[in-house]
C-alpha cells in the first residue's frame, strides 16, 4: 500500500476518534458540552461512546494497514491522482477545518452562536478516545484477536444486553432524583 493512504486514512482515523487538533475533536467538544450541560448520565453516554468510535475506528486502520499477510496477486493497484488528490484536500482540511469557528458563520438565524473551550473539560473526552485507540493498539495491532475471529470473543455481549443495562440503569437513576 502507498504511504501516502496509510498516513490520509490514519489522519481521518484521528480526527473521527476525537483526538486533537483535528476537526472531529472540536465537534465531538460541542457535543459533550451540551449533554454536560443537560444531563451527566447523557454525558457518560457520550464519553463510553466516544472510546467506542476510537477503538472501531483504529480496530479498521490496524486490521487495514498493518496487516502482514502478502499482496493479492489480483490487487489493482493504489490509484491515479484522480483518486489521490481528494484524500489529499480532505486530510488537510481535517488538520485545519477545526480551528474555524463554525458557529460565526452557521447558525439558525444568523447571529453568532457562542462556543466555549475549557482544557480541563477536553481532559476526559481525549483520554477516552486514547483509551479506545489503545485497546484496539492492543488486541488488533500485536493480534490478541485476529478481525475475522473478533465476533467469538464479544458473542456475550449483545446489543439487547447493552440496551437493557443502559435503559435500567438511567431508570434507576432517575427515579432517584
Amino acid at each position: 500500500m502507498d504511504a501516502g493512504d496509510t498516513y490520509h486514512f490514519l489522519i481521518a482515523c484521528l480526527a473521527i476518534a476525537g483526538v486533537p487538533p483535528f476537526a472531529g475533536f472540536f465537534s465531538k467538544e460541542e457535543i459533550l458540552l451540551a449533554a454536560y450541560q443537560s444531563d451527566k448520565i447523557v454525558y457518560g453516554i457520550g464519553l463510553f461512546v466516544a472510546a467506542l468510535t476510537a477503538f472501531y475506528m483504529f480496530r479498521l486502520y490496524f486490521s487495514v494497514f498493518w496487516k502482514k499477510e502478502a499482496a493479492d496477486a489480483s490487487h489493482h493497484g493504489e490509484g491515479t491522482w484522480s483518486m489521490k488528490l481528494p484524500l489529499i484536500v480532505l486530510a488537510g482540511c481535517t488538520v485545519v477545518v477545526g480551528f474555524i469557528h463554525f458557529g460565526n458563520y452557521i447558525s439558525s438565524d444568523g447571529a453568532p452562536l457562542p462556543t466555549h473551550f475549557d482544557i480541563r473539560f477536553s481532559i476526559a473526552p481525549v483520554v477516552s478516545a486514547v483509551a479506545g485507540i489503545l485497546l484496539a493498539a492492543y488486541l488488533y495491532k500485536k493480534k490478541v484477536i485476529a478481525p475475522q475471529n473478533s465476533q467469538q470473543h464479544w458473542e456475550g455481549c449483545t446489543v439487547q444486553h447493552i440496551r437493557s443495562f443502559i435503559s435500567m440503569r438511567y431508570i434507576s437513576l432517575s427515579r432517584r432524583k
